[in-house]
């Protein structure tokens, strides 16, 4: 949706949608708010095993981690102020992932870039330059990977 959003109203800002926060799990799961929302994070730590023997990909575990933490901090108490780490490191994560298949000193900028949109879609209710850095890294990743099957 947000493709569309951003190409027929390329001019205006995109601001999140009002009903963000409400998420279809309201159940209380062992007095957890959201329950599932924020159990469903410990999914996140798994590729972390895999990034951890793998010290090449150190940068990329400690997003993952910080991830999980967020989300769920985020899933907990979901509004305007917790949102912030959450998308802080969902964006850290997609650009972290392409930093190893970027060989330049592009990688600090693409990662500074992620952290700038969050703070663009924060300050301004903008969340365009967000969804184009997290949705164009994860297509990158993906095209590079399909292009590379050797990743």
């Amino acid at each position: 949706m947000w493709i569309k959003d951003l190409l027929y109203n390329i001019k205006n800002p995109i601001p999140r949608d009002d009903k963000y926060h409400d998420f279809a799990d309201h159940k209380n799961i062992m007095n957890i708010h959201n329950g599932l929302n924020v159990i469903s994070n410990l999914a996140l730590i798994i590729p972390v095993l895999y990034f951890y023997k793998n010290k090449k990909y150190k940068f990329m575990y400690i997003n993952v981690i910080l991830l999980a933490l967020t989300s769920a901090y985020y899933h907990l108490n979901p509004n305007e102020y917790t949102i912030i780490y959450d998308m802080m490191f969902v964006v850290g994560t997609h650009t972290s992932a392409i930093m190893y298949l970027i060989n330049s000193d592009k990688k600090n900028f693409i990662y500074i870039l992620g952290i700038i949109s969050v703070y663009y879609a924060t300050v301004y209710d903008d969340v365009r330059l967000y969804e184009l850095v997290k949705y164009g890294s994860s297509i990158y990743f993906i095209y590079n990977v399909y292009k590379n099957k050797s990743i």
